[in-house]
This record gives structure tokens, sequence and C-alpha cells, in this order.
């Protein structure tokens, strides 16, 4: 996962991880802190938005 702080971010839902905006997938908030390659934990502010998941 490569993310720049301040970036939006969202959760794939198959592979139960954040990764960056796209078709199919759940927007969630946006990366406090860069992550780089290798990361598995990223901080992210959450937005107040309900999202559905199934």
């Amino acid at each position: 996962m490569l993310f720049a702080a301040g970036q939006r971010v969202s959760w794939d839902n198959i592979a139960k991880h954040i990764v960056a905006p796209g078709t199919g997938m759940y927007p969630i908030g946006t990366a406090l802190l860069a992550a780089g390659n290798g990361v598995t934990i990223a901080l992210v502010r959450l937005d107040e938005v309900s999202t559905a998941v199934g």
C-alpha cells in the first residue's frame, strides 16, 4: 500500500484492507501519515459517513 499524508483511502471488502479509491471500493477516510511498501498498519481518520459493506 502506498499512501501520502492527506490522501483519501477506501476499503477493499474482498482483500480486507485499505486501498486507494477506485471502482467497487468503499470510501472510508483520509490517511494521516504517509505509508509505503511493506507497511501493514496505516493511521486513517475515518469519515463520519455510514458505509454498508456486504
